[in-house]
């Protein structure tokens, strides 16, 4: 997915994976003076808290902090929070619940979100597992990054974040 957005025009990566929301908020605390020259903060976070068993109101508790960090640490950057993936080695419908929240959420409250669940989610209950590697756990590169990474370029655009911007 980031390789995707590595040619990006003025995109400079700094990936952290395998967190969950309270890690990542964590480790914005601890690189914040790296991170005060990012315009932009991307944020794919979420599902491993849902592998951990945590529950719909700690997660928007997380979310919350994520967000209260972000503007107290980098009051110039822009949030984005992307949507929660379905995972086909651990779904939970719990996913759905907190990708509906975090659409009402957000645009109150300063951040971005954009809807990447769709082109995951096969028929009324189903996921395209071909998009996942061999665990089920995380995307494969081609067709599943490639496929969010063309999602993000098109949503985070010069054009496009200019106008959701505009709507914040």
């Amino acid at each position: 997915m980031l390789k995707g957005l590595q040619d990006w025009k003025r995109t400079r990566l700094f990936p952290v994976g395998g967190e969950t929301i309270t890690r990542l908020t964590d480790r914005i605390s601890q690189t914040r003076h790296h991170l005060e020259q990012f315009d932009v903060l991307a944020v794919l976070s979420g599902t491993n808290d849902i592998a951990q068993g945590a529950t719909v109101d700690q997660l928007k508790r997380r979310y919350r902090q994520l967000r209260q960090t972000v503007s107290m640490l980098l009051p110039g950057s822009v949030l984005i929070i992307i949507s929660l993936l379905p995972r086909p080695c651990d779904y939970d419908p719990k996913i759905k619940v907190i990708n509906k929240w975090l659409a009402r959420w957000c645009p109150r409250h300063h951040t971005l979100f954009i809807k990447a669940f769709r082109p995951f989610k096969h028929g009324h209950e189903g996921i395209h597992e071909d998009l996942y590697g061999s665990k089920r756990l995380h995307l494969n590169n081609h067709p599943g990054k490639s496929i969010l990474g063309g999602l993000l370029r098109s949503q985070l655009g010069d054009k496009n974040i200019r106008a959701m911007l505009g709507r914040l």
